[in-house]
């Protein structure tokens, strides 16, 4: 057993120190974050650590120069460092450069042993990245050192999201921002889904841009309605042409749709009308199952429309 007497210190940490090559074009200066990429010519080659994009392998013993050898702490003390920027049991994770941070990006990469400028200690841990997922969980209790512009609840996928209580689906954002309250997925940027006692109702917000250059009809907007169902549609619409040529209107209608397509009740009803000219205008159409929104220019000159659309659904 006189074997164990060589497993302290450095002898018992040896191991953790694994030989990499830098293929990278540049040296990796002592103290980065590195990530593994793929295999070398007899090691596996190394590059800058990125948590954002792939997990953390551990941090360069010293320089490794470009197309040169090199050693890297993956479990264990490091010892002989320059941890004087961080004080005993700080967390340090790797930013996007390699740069050991205090800002929490992916999951964290050592803790500070001892703090000082040439004799300090790391306990590096990598290989946690490996076993778990790459970014550090959101706690119940709310996290500390945050980004705002970084840090996120969400998906980097087009998948959407949901967050549930008493395991029943209360709110879900989709892949393109699209938000609802309630069960089932979202019909427009905003939507209240259904009340209990009324299956299928709603009430969904959208939002709109067009540009025309005609002085005829042009589409601007559509929303497929429901089989059986009577929706309120209310439109706040602006066009502008130039400082002096513009308008704006806040118009509703209501359609309904049962087995067939939609059908407009009524020409609409005018809650406010401003026009520098008299061209300006817009209307209410229909094609097929779709209740439309048209709006004419004064001119053929080239003219931005932008516009809200609140939509109650009742359907029976």
């Amino acid at each position: 057993m006189g074997f164990h007497s060589k497993l302290r210190g450095l002898d018992l940490h040896g191991p953790t120190n694994e030989m990499v090559e830098n293929q990278t074009g540049s040296p990796i200066n002592k103290l980065k974050a590195i990530s593994l990429d793929g295999m070398g010519t007899t090691h596996p080659k190394v590059i800058l650590a990125d948590p954002n994009v792939r997990s953390n392998f551990g941090i360069a013993v010293d320089q490794i120069a470009n197309n040169a050898f090199g050693f890297v702490c993956t479990f264990g003390f490091l010892f002989a460092v320059d941890t004087s920027l961080w004080p005993v049991n700080t967390l340090l994770y790797s930013d996007a450069l390699g740069n050991l941070s205090v800002v929490p990006l992916g999951s964290p990469i050592a803790s500070v042993v001892a703090q000082d400028g040439s004799c300090g200690v790391l306990y590096v841990l990598a290989v946690g990245d490996l076993l778990v997922d790459n970014i550090p969980d959101w706690h119940i209790v709310g996290n500390l050192g945050t980004d705002e512009d970084v840090n996120f609840i969400g998906t980097q996928d087009a998948q959407g999201f949901q967050i549930k209580t008493n395991n029943a689906k209360r709110i879900f954002v989709d892949s393109q921002g699209r938000t609802a309250f309630g069960d089932l997925k979202p019909d427009g940027f905003i939507h209240i889904k259904e009340h209990t006692t009324s299956p299928g109702s709603g009430h969904i917000i959208h939002t709109f841009e067009v540009s025309t250059s005609s002085a005829t009809y042009q589409p601007a907007f559509a929303y497929t309605v429901p089989n059986g169902s009577v929706i309120q549609i209310k439109v706040n619409l602006l066009g502008r042409e130039s400082s002096t040529s513009r308008c704006s209107f806040v118009r509703t209608n209501t359609y309904t749709r049962d087995g067939g397509s939609a059908i407009k009740v009524g020409i609409g009803q005018s809650d406010y009308t401003y026009r520098s000219h008299d061209g300006y205008t817009m209307r209410f159409g229909q094609v097929t199952n779709q209740a439309t929104i048209e709006v004419k220019a004064d001119t053929a000159n080239p003219t931005k429309w932008i516009g809200t659309v609140e939509i109650d659904v009742l359907t029976t």
